[in-house]
């Protein structure tokens, strides 16, 4: 029987086996080995961007199979800072679901400048909740970056981060001033890269469900024309990827938070 499918897959360039089919590890060990791939057909993609580069990307992505939206269409500001600040456990509770179900079955790529950091922070967090891997591209005056997180396997964004910013001196807020004047403004150079990179995941996701980007960082500087291939590892002192001691201590700071709450709203309330 695998004879017969492996014959049908070099006629038709394709064939469907699942998972109950016995020829389906066969197949699975081809894959693995890269030489064959995988094309889920029920799985989207949805691609997160600044408003400014939406319309962007939707002409030149007209021809794929995806949802362009903007950053606010994806997630408001008030989600946004509610991810951020971990303080109301029902609020978060609400949004963990809502997102988890609407998102389960969609591959998430963001692109955006470093202006929207509090952005990529919170979808960070975000994607940490709901389990799910997400693509990312950004860039900071000529500086690319791309990589792959799988929350748990690989380093996340504030992994990234952390690993960016020990090469400058200073802090990220001694830099916010001259990323002030990059908002709304529309790079040609940069995304003109960008989509390069995010057509060529777009074609792995849906061959393969992964990309070479997993746990990679793909770092382009503009000017020289360099550009690195390195590691995205999980950072040790990263709040996000926390051990079980940084999870207890979040857990115990939210309860700590909500039964303040319940007791200026009781003092108020007897007032």
């Amino acid at each position: 029987m695998f004879v017969s499918l492996f014959k049908q897959l070099i006629q038709n360039q394709e064939i469907k086996v699942s998972e109950d089919d016995e020829e389906y590890s066969d197949f699975k060990k081809l894959v693995q080995l890269g030489f064959l791939g995988i094309r889920n057909k029920n799985k989207k993609v949805a691609l997160i961007v600044e408003e400014s580069a939406k319309n962007f990307f939707e002409n030149y992505l007209k021809d794929e199979n995806i949802c362009v939206s903007s950053l606010d269409e994806f997630i408001t500001q008030d989600t946004l800072n509610i991810l951020i600040e971990e303080k109301n456990n029902t609020k978060l509770n609400k949004i963990v679901q809502n997102y988890k179900n609407k998102y389960k079955d969609v591959d998430l790529i963001f692109v955006c400048s470093l202006y929207y950091e509090n952005y990529l922070k919170g979808i960070n967090k975000l994607t940490k909740l709901i389990s799910i891997p997400y693509n990312i591209g950004f860039y900071d005056n000529n500086n690319i970056f791309a990589t792959r997180i799988i929350h748990g396997e690989t380093g996340c964004y504030q992994c990234l981060e952390n690993q960016i910013l020990q090469k400058f001196d200073g802090y990220i807020e001694d830099y916010v001033s001259e990323m002030d004047s990059e908002k709304q403004v529309f790079d040609i150079k940069n995304y003109g890269v960008l989509i390069s990179i995010i057509k060529s995941e777009i074609e792995e996701l849906n061959l393969y469900s992964d990309t070479e980007l997993r746990g990679n960082v793909l770092h382009f500087y503009l000017p020289t024309y360099e550009y690195n291939f390195d590691k995205n590892r999980i950072q040790s002192d990263c709040s996000v990827c926390s051990t079980i001691n940084n999870i207890l201590f979040k857990e115990q700071n939210m309860k700590a938070c909500n039964i303040l709450a319940e007791v200026l709203g009781n003092d108020k309330y007897q007032e």
